[in-house]
């Protein structure tokens, strides 16, 4: 990991299919994490580009 403080779900969806990969698992959906991501408003503000805060 490097020192960006908010990752975008694209991100954490290429960080999750590389380790469930190495551990043998099926490739993470990167739609479902988004789904989730947003549900949970982390990163979430609508606009491309934006920069995300937490709540």
């Amino acid at each position: 990991m490097n020192s960006r403080s908010n990752y975008g779900y694209r991100w954490i969806a290429a960080l999750l299919k590389r380790e469930r990969r190495s551990a043998g698992h099926g490739p993470a959906n990167a739609k479902r994490v988004y789904r989730l991501m947003k549900k949970a408003a982390c990163c979430w503000s609508g606009i491309r580009g934006a920069a995300c805060h937490g709540p």
